[in-house]
């Protein structure tokens, strides 16, 4: 299941998964 463009911009601006966070913190 590949990630589109969209899809990184949608995960980056919602909640990131523990260890992914700084993009909205």
């Amino acid at each position: 299941m590949p990630l589109t463009p969209a899809d990184v911009h949608n995960v980056a601006f919602k909640k990131p998964p523990i260890g992914k966070r700084g993009y909205d913190e």
